[in-house]
């Protein structure tokens, strides 16, 4: 009978391959002097240093979760959300509500109406097609951009029912001139975009002390029904300038030109931060899509 082979042999191998394996791991050890140092280094467990360390990884946690419910409640307090009434609602019966082409114009027409309601009232002059570029249908933004274009026209629509409902009637809109629709990401550079930025940059001639409340109520905010106990958003000022035509003593009618760049922010949820995220480059933030606003 033929002497039983196979188990010898394969506690052979298994003995060679544990050998090979301290081997190896102590000419990484001896050649690698540096490493054997750093964890000679490390304070014993329960020893006075290893309780400073085990103290000190304890505050950087609790420090880290400041940070976050920080964070959490700058993006609350400063970042907006596209509501209902500007987004497009595919399980509706009503096409206007339904087709991405026919939801933006109607309710480019619903807010177009509504601020020239207000300002018909007041007597106050301003561009009627508020900023955008729609000599034709045509000119509608491309059906994958309109998501983003709504939320462009939530931010018009808030900041001209800001200006047309002053307690002191402005005098004119002179000027709308909206950034890039589909809004521009930014953040920390080098990092995935943090946010979607909306610019627009209005002109308007009224006195000073209505200038300035306007200012004010673009920074105020305020609880509203649907927002379910979440604060309104403000808009942030990125630049203003006010300037007069009057230049002599003579010219007593204080009617001043304010001319301000204003910003939406919309804060990107974690999942649209994920692998597949553009990164900010240096210098510049990148934009999302779409054709951008026409000067009128």
């Amino acid at each position: 009978m033929a002497p039983e082979i196979k188990l010898p042999l394969r506690n052979g191998w298994i003995t060679l391959a544990g050998v090979l394996v301290l081997g190896v791991g102590g000419l990484y050890w001896y050649y690698e002097p540096d490493l054997a140092e750093s964890v000679e280094k490390l304070p014993p467990i329960g020893s006075a240093k290893g309780k400073e360390v085990t103290k000190r990884i304890t505050e950087q946690a609790e420090a880290n979760e400041k940070l976050r419910a920080s964070i959490k409640n700058l993006k609350d307090n400063t970042g907006f959300a596209v509501t209902r009434d500007f987004r497009i609602l595919p399980e509706s019966g009503k096409a206007e509500e339904r087709e991405p082409g026919a939801r933006w114009l109607f309710r480019f027409q619903q807010v177009q109406g509504q601020i020239a309601g207000h300002a018909k009232v007041k007597n106050i002059g301003f561009p009627p097609m508020l900023g955008f570029a729609l000599a034709s249908e045509r000119d509608i933004p491309k059906p994958e951009d309109i998501p983003a274009s709504l939320a462009m026209l939530q931010l018009v629509d808030k900041v001209m029912t800001t200006v047309v409902t002053t307690p002191e009637p402005i005098h004119e809109v002179t000027s709308i001139v909206l950034g890039d629709l589909r809004g521009k990401l930014d953040g920390p550079t080098g990092r995935p975009a943090l946010l979607r930025q909306y610019n627009l940059t209005i002109e308007i001639k009224a006195r000073l002390d209505t200038l300035l409340w306007i200012l004010h109520q673009f920074a105020y905010v305020e609880e509203s029904p649907e927002s379910k106990g979440k604060a309104d958003y403000p808009v942030i000022l990125l630049g203003a300038s006010i300037d007069s035509a009057n230049r002599t003593s003579r010219d007593d009618i204080p009617i001043l030109t304010g001319r301000f760049t204003l910003a939406g922010m919309q804060f990107l949820s974690d999942k649209d931060r994920g692998v597949n995220a553009p990164v900010v480059r240096s210098g510049s933030a990148s934009s999302g899509g779409g054709s951008r606003g026409a000067r009128p």
